[in-house]
């Protein structure tokens, strides 16, 4: 299953939704390769710097970003470890460490979004 740039644009409880769906109809050892903006320590770096790509506000304490207030489901980018327990309350895990993208400034990244590929037990 292939979800690119469709949980940037999809607010927590919709994840969850994604989530659980993914879980249903996967295939036991099936895998989702699914792009987002993850946030964490090198990515807050980069949007408290100013290098990220949407623009996100620098909100430290928030574990979901929009953006652009006005549209809210332009660009959602979130804290990596609450998109993580969307998908491990679903039963699905992530089958390696990310993929970091180049969005929010890190260089030599393999994509414009980060890249994670879940997969179900």
């Amino acid at each position: 299953m292939l979800l690119v740039s469709v949980l940037a644009h999809l607010d927590l409880s919709a994840v969850r939704r994604y989530a659980a769906e993914i879980a249903r109809v996967l295939a036991p050892g099936g895998r989702c390769f699914a792009t987002a903006f993850l946030l964490n320590g090198p990515s807050r770096a980069g949007i408290a710097c100013g290098t990220a790509r949407p623009a996100f506000p620098d909100r430290p304490e928030e574990k979901v970003l929009h953006a652009d207030a006005d549209a809210p489901l332009a660009a959602v980018a979130f804290d990596e470890d609450a998109l993580l327990a969307a998908f491990l309350a679903a039963g699905l895990r992530r089958r390696r460490p990310a993929a970091y993208g180049t969005w929010s400034g890190r260089r030599g990244g393999v994509s414009f979004q980060d890249i994670c590929v879940f997969e179900r037990g």
